[in-house]
């Protein structure tokens, strides 16, 4: 019987407690942007364990968006799992296709070295986009695979996504005044050659 009752007591102890749902979100610097400036757009994963499991130790994804208003630019993946440099972790990208990046990332440090890498929600990779045009564009996820640091998949992943404006860039009133100057002087000029010609 007291064989029976530690059995129970480790069980409880050592099992996993019910896990939030990890969801995986966009941080944009701004939602508002003019076209032909660059915004940077973070990539966050919260609903992991704090300094425990699950961690995460591998991740695929595309993210979609609008090709006719943002032009993607450059990724910087961060060091949650691991040094990159250092090969503790590796990582790839393909933008072949036009409205979608591929990217994917696996660590490989050991579960417990994630555990202790990792807290409850970090940046996985920032993203830099150009304002192509202007416009609304969503920033959406699709294709998501995580898995722990142990291989297992993550599952009941939450994704929000986002929208991006860009807006068409507004001529500077040096530009407006330079542009009348112009004009006005143009305009003198004409009715100078007007009346000589009378």
């Amino acid at each position: 019987m007291k064989k029976v009752f530690w059995i129970i007591a480790l069980l409880f102890i050592f099992a996993p407690l019910q896990a939030t749902a990890i969801s995986l979100s966009f941080d944009p610097v701004s939602t508002e942007i003019l076209a032909g400036e660059t915004l940077a757009v973070n990539i966050n994963i919260s609903g992991l364990g704090d300094g425990a499991p699950p961690s995460l130790g591998a991740y695929s994804m595309n993210i979609d968006f609008d090709s006719a208003i943002l032009s993607f630019v450059d990724i910087t993946f961060s060091n949650a799992l691991g040094d990159i440099d250092l090969w503790e972790a590796i990582s790839f990208v393909d933008d072949s296709l036009p409205g979608s990046i591929y990217i994917d990332e696996v660590s490989f440090l050991f579960d417990w070295e994630l555990d202790a890498l990792q807290g409850s929600g970090f940046t996985l990779a920032t993203l830099e986009f150009t304002g192509f045009s202007p416009g609304t564009s969503n920033l959406g996820f699709s294709n998501v695979i995580a898995s722990d640091g142990l291989g297992y998949t993550l599952e009941s992943l939450e994704f929000t996504n986002t929208q991006i404006n860009v807006n068409a860039p507004v001529p500077e009133p040096a530009t407006m005044l330079l542009f009348g100057t112009g004009l006005t002087l143009l305009a003198g000029r004409r009715m100078r050659k007007r009346s000589f010609v009378k």
